[in-house]
């Protein structure tokens, strides 16, 4: 695309009919900004775009870039339709006007053995997320699964608020140091020198061993990470995972007897070994699986990301809902609805 004249007006007209809006420095509406698992930046105008992405139509190859992770896929696919409708509109300029452009010699444009191995990648996935999408339907049909269902099919679940969540925090095995909290009760590293000792001590007391939370009186939560903590820690961050034990997926979208049998595809059809089912007391159902490793994992995350599961449920320290607590929206009760326990 480089060998042929620039025609930044086309490029700008091209961009506009593909991302909308495009202010004068060349900020947009990013084109996964449904994928984003941070809050979005906010319109400094509220004709314009947001802050997070932006179009680069003076480099030789026209580039959106937007600051989000989540949302990279939808950002590629946007990449390639861009470069290929402007590469397609200025070799015809070119060619119209007898500008004949350069080209590389075939060695200068070969790729290497990573590049070729990540596009594969990225067309095994794209694959992947089609037939998941494909599929749903069928799964839906096939994998019904209503709460009567997971009543038959788990082990005894108590009907004490407090023994349901205790039953959760068991999943994990003794020792592991577990997080129970609110949101707020984590300090980042760098600002511990600035917290005051009380707050310290207070959030120290949410990542304490499985043990120490089993002998409570009180009821743990109101919301607990699926992964054991480093000893000493008193940051929910993902440096401070020790290692994964579970992945607990959710989908605020989705109906809750779609969501159930999804789960129960994902247990009974794909193999992962579901260990609870909770219902939120909203309009969503965790499920807690054994946490995949290497591709599995990655094939997990593609076929529900493009099922519409909430792209944060692939985060180390992501935190959920625990049994035995108030819904702060709806006011219901959040309940175990299934218990396969350890392996």
């Amino acid at each position: 695309m480089s060998d042929f004249p620039i025609d930044l007006p086309a490029r700008r007209q091209i961009a506009l009919s593909l991302l909308g809006p495009i202010d004068e420095k060349g900020f947009c509406r990013c084109p996964g900004v449904a994928l984003h698992t941070n809050k979005s930046a906010a319109r400094r105008v509220p004709e314009r775009p947001g802050r997070d992405c932006r179009v680069f139509l003076e480099r030789p190859a026209p580039t959106v870039f937007c600051v989000h992770s989540s949302c990279q896929a939808a950002v590629s696919d946007m990449n390639h339709k861009l470069r290929s409708e402007v590469g397609k509109h200025e070799a015809a300029t070119a060619r119209d006007g007898g500008c004949a452009p350069v080209l590389p010699s075939p060695k200068n444009k070969r790729r290497s053995k990573e590049e070729v191995e990540q596009e594969r990648e990225d067309l095994r996935k794209r694959a992947l997320a089609t037939r998941a999408q494909n599929a749903l339907p069928q799964i839906v049909r096939d994998w019904a699964w209503d709460r009567a269902g997971m009543w038959e099919d788990s082990e005894d679940i108590p009907e004490s608020p407090l023994e349901q969540a205790r039953k959760v925090v068991r999943l994990f095995p003794d020792g592991d140091v577990v997080w129970c909290g609110e949101f707020k009760d984590s300090i980042a590293r760098d600002l511990l020198e600035e917290v005051h000792p009380a707050r310290l001590e207070r959030v120290a007391r949410c990542f304490r061993p499985v043990e120490e939370w089993l002998s409570e009186r009180g009821a743990p939560g109101p919301r607990i990470c699926p992964s054991a903590f480093k000893s000493g820690a008193v940051s929910r961050g993902t440096d401070e995972v020790l290692t994964r034990r579970f992945l607990v997926v959710e989908h605020d979208n989705m109906a809750l007897d779609e969501q159930a049998a999804v789960l129960r595809w994902l247990w009974k059809g794909a193999g992962f070994g579901l260990r609870a089912v909770v219902f939120t007391g909203g309009k969503s159902l965790h499920g807690w699986f054994d946490c995949p490793t290497g591709a599995l994992f990655t094939q997990m995350e593609t076929v529900l990301v493009a099922l519409g599961y909430d792209p944060a449920s692939f985060r180390a320290a992501q935190p959920y809902r625990l049994p035995g607590w108030k819904h702060d929206k709806t006011g219901n009760l959040v309940e175990l609805w299934f218990l396969g326990g350890r392996p």
